[in-house]
C-alpha cells in the first residue's frame, strides 16, 4: 500500500487527480486494497493492491511522467527496505532483528517484483511502450505463469543470498 500511496501523491503533484477523484486518498487507505490481493497476502504472504489509475491526458509529458509515477512508488519500498536494513544492524534484540529483516526482504522483493514487465505490474506500465503488439499479447496471455515463475525465482534468489 505504501507504493500505491506514493504513486498517487506523485501523480497528483504532476497534475493528475484521477485517483483522488476515485476515492483513493491518504484518509481512505482501505481503498487501495484488492480482495484477491488481500487473500493472496494471507495465503502466500505476497499480495497486491489495486492499480493506480492514471489519466495520461492530464500529464504534460505522459511518456516520461508515467514512468516517474511508477518509479516513485517503487522508490518508497526501496527506501523502507534500506531503513529496515539499518535497523537490523543497529538492534541486538533477536525479535526486532527478525521483524526488520522480514520487513527488509518484503520491501526489496516488492520493489524488484514491481519492475517486471508483466501486465498489472509497474514494470509493464513503464516499459510496454517499447513492446510490439505480439509481445504485449503474449505477456497478457501468460501473465499468471510469469508471475508464478517470478515469485519462484525471487524466492530462490533471496534464499541463496540471505541464508
Amino acid at each position: 500500500m505504501l507504493n500505491k500511496y506514493y504513486q498517487i501523491k506523485k501523480a497528483s503533484s504532476l497534475g493528475d487527480d484521477t485517483a483522488p477523484r476515485a476515492g483513493r486518498t491518504i484518509d481512505n487507505r482501505l481503498s487501495y486494497l484488492s480482495r484477491w490481493g488481500l487473500l493472496a497476502a494471507f495465503l502466500t504472504f505476497f499480495g497486491r493492491g489495486k492499480q493506480v489509475k492514471i489519466d495520461p491526458a492530464k500529464l504534460a509529458d505522459p511518456n516520461k511522467q508515467i514512468k516517474e509515477i511508477h518509479l516513485f512508488g517503487m522508490r518508497a519500498n526501496t527506501v523502507l527496505a534500506g531503513a529496515s536494513l539499518i535497523f537490523c544492524l543497529v538492534f541486538d534484540n533477536m525479535i526486532l532483528v527478525f521483524f526488520f529483516s522480514t520487513l527488509f526482504m518484503a520491501n526489496l522483493q516488492i520493489s524488484l517484483f514491481g519492475l517486471l514487465p508483466v501486465p498489472d505490474l509497474d514494470g509493464y506500465a513503464m516499459f510496454s511502450k517499447n513492446f510490439t503488439q505480439k509481445t504485449k499479447d503474449n505477456l497478457t496471455k501468460y501473465k499468471v505463469s510469469l508471475i508464478i515463475l517470478a515469485l519462484f525465482v525471487l524466492s530462490l534468489l533471496f534464499h541463496a543470498v540471505f541464508d
